[in-house]
């Protein structure tokens, strides 16, 4: 069974020699400078098809506070990456999105082995196209040097009969390598049940032999979950506002302890008004069990809940039977 095609790199080249650039940017922001330039670079190395989406209010609250520092002082950063080229001006000016070719040609090697090639500016232009997320033929699009192996964006047509079956036959999934994630999807689209939503899209698509309404096959199952409509269960989990500021949170607590991503997705958040624990979260006995005996868990969260709600804000997590304080 083949792999599924990976758009994301564990690591990328970090040079123990830096130039005026580096030295511009330390000088004027000092640790914050050289701290928020790496660290948007790690986040472009972890993220799908390389690049990031500030226009995206939750990523960028997100960013900003895991960085640890203002959004004033992160856009006044990037500003001046920008200047310097280290980021392509087109699409930070026009979509508030940060994409650096440089980078993409550092990892490139990442992708030698692999089955599809590396992002790069123009396939960038047609996957964003294709969401919708940005206008067709509004970005520039230069010369490719070489063509692509194979179409690395998601939604693409197949347009070869023959390349069609071989792809239905080499994107036969693994649910432990998926479903998490796609449980995640469906958490921050304000689902309820989103474990029992990501189990009606797997077994819908499993029965389906992972081909969608067009007879096109689905070669990437987290794309196909975005696009994904519920009719499983109604209704959402929580106001809008609150999830945003969860949302910030969770991705603080994951950075720190990825272990426990399932626990935290069986979580939900409600907000109280009182002058006493506004912070509800309902769940699971069993995983609530384990939050509250995870001492370092249970400070992460609290740490991460701060950041995100408030400096004087408290939490407390419950079952239908019982109320526990943290």
């Amino acid at each position: 069974m083949a792999r599924p095609e990976r758009n994301n790199v564990d690591y990328f080249p970090h040079p123990v020699k830096h130039g005026k650039k580096m030295f511009f940017i330390r000088k004027k922001y000092g640790n914050d400078g050289y701290t928020v330039w790496n660290m948007l670079l790690e986040k472009l190395g972890d993220a799908n098809f390389h690049y990031l989406d500030l226009n995206d209010e939750t990523e960028l609250m997100y960013l900003y506070s895991e960085f640890d520092v203002t959004e004033e002082t992160l856009f006044n950063i990037i500003d001046d990456l920008i200047k310097l080229g280290e980021f392509d001006k087109e699409f930070w000016e026009e979509e508030r999105i940060l994409f650096n070719q440089k980078f993409i040609d550092s990892i490139n090697d990442a992708y030698s082995k692999r089955r599809n090639d590396c992002i790069n500016r123009n396939l960038l232009i047609e996957l964003l196209e294709d969401k919708g997320r940005i206008k067709p033929d509004k970005f520039t699009r230069k010369p490719d040097k070489e063509k692509p192996k194979v179409a690395n964006n998601p939604q693409s047509i197949v347009e070869d009969s023959i390349e069609k079956k071989t792809k239905v036959k080499e994107t036969i999934f693994k649910r432990e390598d998926f479903f998490t994630d796609i449980v995640e999807i469906f958490y921050w689209k304000n689902w309820k049940e989103p474990f029992e939503v990501a189990e009606t899209f797997w077994n819908h698509y499993e029965g389906t032999d992972w081909v969608n309404a067009k007879k096109v096959p689905i070669v990437n199952p987290l794309a196909a979950a975005k696009n994904w409509k519920n009719q499983t269960t109604e209704g959402k989990n929580c106001s809008e506002s609150i999830l945003k500021k969860w949302q910030i949170a969770y991705h603080l607590i994951k950075a720190k302890s990825p272990q426990h991503r399932e626990w935290l997705l069986s979580l939900r958040v409600i907000y109280q008004q009182t002058n006493t624990h506004p912070v509800i979260f309902k769940g699971p006995q069993l995983v609530l069990d384990m939050i509250i005996k995870n001492k370092a868990l249970g400070a992460i969260m609290t740490d991460a809940i701060k950041k995100a709600f408030g400096d004087d804000v408290k939490y407390k997590v419950e079952t239908d039977e019982q109320t526990i304080a943290a």
